[in-house]
């Protein structure tokens, strides 16, 4: 299966996701990446995505954006948004609403929020998986 996490600037929410599914999934039949609706296809994950990915253990040191405009869409099994809206901008290119799947109850972006707002999120993140991993990942 071929996962691609989407959220707006692919600096903080869909790289934390696409690093915690790696290591809760632990499953090489997967092929996981992440992309922005914005992206620049030049900006690392910012500092307090890294930072509160470290206490976890998830490296995303080497991250470097990726627009979704420079991803081969048809490739995708599942794309998983943040929010409705990704949802919406996702709908509107001609994806298929069954290979959209919305994490968690709508994961709010925490670009410019301290360390804490980065954890809450990163929280969320880990929860919101462990759901997706259970209806999608057998």
């Amino acid at each position: 299966m071929n996962i691609l996490f989407v959220c707006t600037g692919n600096t903080c929410r869909s790289p934390m996701a696409e690093g915690i599914f790696k290591k809760v999934i632990k499953n090489k039949s997967f092929a996981v990446s992440s992309a922005g609706i914005s992206a620049d296809n030049s900006s690392k994950a910012t500092k307090n995505a890294i930072k509160v990915c470290d206490e976890i253990n998830v490296d995303l040191g080497d991250h470097v954006s990726k627009n979704i405009f420079d991803v081969d869409i048809n490739n995708i099994d599942k794309f998983v948004v943040m929010t409705d809206s990704h949802q919406d901008i996702l709908l509107n290119l001609g994806i298929d609403k069954n290979k959209i799947y919305v994490l968690g109850n709508q994961i709010q972006d925490p670009y410019g929020g301290n360390l804490a707002v980065y954890r809450k999120c990163r929280d969320q993140i880990t929860k919101a998986l462990g759901e997706f991993v259970d209806e999608y990942c057998h």
